[in-house]
């Protein structure tokens, strides 16, 4: 029991029971600082018309608020917005902390105009096999095409139609090339025996 006493003793003078030594004043606690964690488009550039997304994400905020308004927006890690591309906009959001402080970041909408891409159809050809100097006539049509190349043989581009006397078999090749030189293409093959 001496021995349980002494040990007692000795924790409390080490430990020390009292909080005369310890500071009395509060401590204040520094208010994190706001910050617009992402801000961004998705995709980067949207087809005039349709509509894309505009994210944001904060930290720290009290208060969103973005310009031009979309829809109602509040504090969120992450959040997306639908928004319609109608035409260029730039866009501002405004993120307010508790103390006042406020991160602010802006960002341009652009639309694209949408070039629809070349389509080749109804191909048609007389025959698949002829012989030797026997006329081969191939013929087809082209959507959203600036312009149309036939070869070998001799192309009409109005009547979208190729003319050719093959002697041996022959790779006739198509294309339809859209207005921004997008190609779509196609090979036929005619054998001669």
């Amino acid at each position: 029991m001496k021995t349980t006493l002494i040990f007692m003793i000795l924790i409390l003078s080490l430990g020390g029971c009292s909080s005369s030594n310890r500071s009395s004043a509060p401590t204040t606690k520094k208010a994190a600082k706001v910050r617009i964690t992402n801000f961004y488009l998705s995709p980067a550039q949207v087809p005039k018309g349709s509509t894309g997304n505009l994210c944001y994400g904060v930290e720290f905020a009290t208060k969103v608020t973005l310009d031009p308004p979309v829809e109602e927006v509040w504090p969120a890690v992450t959040r997306c917005l639908q928004i319609k591309a109608e035409g260029p906009k730039h866009y501002t959001l405004t993120a307010t902390g508790a103390d006042g402080q406020t991160d602010v970041r802006s960002i341009d909408f652009e639309t694209v105009e949408v070039v629809a891409a070349p389509e080749l159809y109804d191909i048609s050809v007389t025959s698949m096999q002829v012989k030797p100097d026997q006329p081969v006539g191939l013929c087809f049509k082209a959507r959203n095409a600036v312009r149309t190349e036939a070869s070998p043989g001799t192309y009409d581009a109005a009547k979208g139609c190729l003319v050719d006397y093959p002697k041996v078999t022959t790779k006739y090749q198509i294309a339809a090339v859209g207005k921004d030189g997008q190609r779509d293409t196609r090979d036929v093959t005619v054998k001669v025996r």
